[in-house]
């Protein structure tokens, strides 16, 4: 499908066409029931898009460039993001319950309050600089050195597995973080939601 794009600043203000934003938010406002059919958005190109509050659950979204997009409270329960570019994005309170994320790009996403529980990712996902206060780590393969690249918050929840050295590791960034002036701060927070 092709559709004309808007760039209103060279480096990351993509967004998709009115047209089909407007398709967007209707695929995202389906009704909750058994469907017959997955919902294909394999490499799709949805940089900037807006999916607040969207239903995506068990969709294809392998390869897709979500750069920048808003998925705040979405829900992506059991979809596949193999691959996915999610740089920038802000996943604040999203549900991704069960999905793939093999190999997915999610440096600098906001990914505060997320739920990661039952993530399956075999190959290595990327969260240099996101932001991962209050987010469910728990049952996600992540070691240490992840975490660390990301923004852990005091409220995020580490797997179990990890070793006493490891997560005494993570709570020395979590402080030092504490101290740095480029954490979200509360308005920024509250600006990524609307």
């Amino acid at each position: 499908m092709e559709r004309a794009r808007r760039r209103s600043s060279p480096q990351h203000d993509v967004k998709p066409a009115a047209d089909f934003q407007a398709a967007l938010t209707v695929l995202g406002r389906r009704p909750r029931r058994r469907e017959r059919f997955k919902l294909n958005l394999r490499d799709a190109d949805l940089r900037g898009a807006n999916l607040v509050d969207a239903r995506l659950d068990n969709a294809s979204l392998d390869g897709a460039r979500l750069e920048d997009a808003k998925l705040a409270r979405v829900s992506l329960r059991n979809a596949s993001l193999v691959g996915a570019h999610l740089e920038r994005a802000v996943l604040v309170e999203a549900d991704l319950k069960g999905a793939r994320l093999d190999g997915a790009y999610l440096q600098d996403a906001v990914l505060n309050l997320a739920n990661l529980r039952d993530v399956s990712a075999v190959a290595r996902v990327h969260f240099e600089g996101a932001q991962l206060n209050g987010a469910d780590l728990r049952s996600l393969w992540i070691d240490a050195d992840d975490i660390i690249a990301g923004k852990p918050g005091e409220s995020t929840k580490l797997p179990p597995s990890m070793t006493p050295e490891d997560r005494a590791r993570v709570f020395e960034r979590i402080e030092q973080l504490k101290h740095d002036k480029d954490r979200l701060s509360f308005m920024e927070f509250t600006r990524l939601l609307k």
